[in-house]
């Protein structure tokens, strides 16, 4: 097979030679070419603008390579900011703080902090150890009250949440039993639908 010139277009099925203009048998269905990227030389139908290859690169290396005109605005300035605030699935808080505040080792990747973490270490003046927990002394995990928070050793929090745990495993056991006796004592009791 010879060459074929940028102006040639081919319809043939075979594997298409760089170079190689079409209109069919690519998944574009646009006037494209058989182009190789210049940084990783993967081959690829591009598309023709003007008569040009739209891009030099393949999606992945345009990707490493990329250099934005305006950086995509992050934080306050970002068109949904929030203010920094936001619930996890477990039910806690995490916020955002700057890179400069004295409290910035205990950022994670994205910048944010646990709250109740957070106010914990503004009440001490320091930023928390990595084997220290904070417990939320009501065992709400919104209520981040510096008045709600203990700090603690993980062994400790271990501890007492295993205690909390067990304690409120009581309590249900303590309810049931009396429920099951007043009901022996003929109290009828509605219960709520979908109980």
């Amino acid at each position: 097979m010879g060459l074929i010139s940028a102006d040639t277009v081919c319809y043939y099925r075979s594997m298409p030679q760089i170079g190689d203009i079409s209109t069919r048998d690519n998944p574009c269905k646009r006037r494209s070419i058989w182009h190789a990227c210049v940084k990783c030389g993967a081959e690829r139908w591009v598309m023709l603008k003007k008569g040009m290859p739209q891009s030099s690169m393949c999606y992945p290396c345009g990707r490493r390579h990329a250099v934005r005109a305006t950086p995509h605005p992050v934080g306050p300035l970002h068109p949904m900011w929030k203010g920094g605030r936001s619930r996890t699935t477990g039910g806690y808080f995490k916020v955002g703080i700057a890179e400069d505040d004295p409290l910035a080792a205990m950022r994670n990747k994205g910048g944010y902090v646990y709250e109740h973490r957070l106010i914990a270490a503004r009440e001490i003046g320091r930023p928390l150890r990595t084997d220290e927990e904070v417990h939320h002394l009501n065992g709400e995990k919104g209520d981040n009250g510096s008045h709600n928070l203990e700090i603690m050793a993980k062994e400790d929090h271990s501890r007492e949440t295993l205690r909390e745990v067990t304690d409120l495993k009581r309590e249900i056991h303590r309810l049931k039993a009396a429920l099951r006796e007043a009901e022996s004592l003929g109290f009828v009791l509605r219960r709520r639908r979908g109980d």
